[in-house]
């Protein structure tokens, strides 16, 4: 028996239900996955920071973002992450992230204090020595015995 043009229709609109709810699925599934992705990376980050400036642990989130706007959102730190990871032709030449600030382009700090905190000097680099160990740091030991 052939089937009728309704019917026929009826078929496709079931196909294309469950093309749908599979997309739906799929998306669900890929949004997860980058959010576990993303986690992972801002926890090996952050480790990685407050392994090596073992102070921050002991600021404030307040303290902590008015460190990161004096001392990773200089000039010199924006033109060292430019030249690490070029930004994408679609992103502000400055590497201003305006999501950030409502889209207004506000580069000054949210933080009244943050304006009235000076900026750190720079120490000079260490030539003749290496830094914390001859592996440096790798092991996790400062001995550099490696257990």
């Amino acid at each position: 028996m052939q089937k009728t043009k309704t019917d026929e229709m009826s078929g496709i609109d079931e196909k294309i239900a469950k093309l749908k709810a599979r997309k739906t699925l799929l998306k669900q599934k890929q949004d997860k996955q980058e959010r576990k992705d993303r986690t992972h990376r801002l926890c090996r980050r952050g480790g990685y920071v407050e392994g090596r400036l073992s102070g921050l642990t002991r600021l404030t989130d307040e303290d902590f973002e008015i460190y990161v706007e004096k001392v990773m959102l200089t000039p010199f730190a924006k033109k060292v992450l430019a030249e690490l990871a070029p930004p994408p032709p679609d992103e502000p030449e400055d590497g201003s992230d305006n999501a950030q600030d409502g889209g207004t382009g506000a580069t000054e700090p949210a933080n009244e204090a943050a304006r009235h905190v000076a900026a750190p000097t720079p120490k000079p680099a260490q030539t003749a020595t290496a830094p914390h160990g001859a592996d440096g740091g790798k092991t996790g030991d400062a001995a550099g015995t490696g257990g």
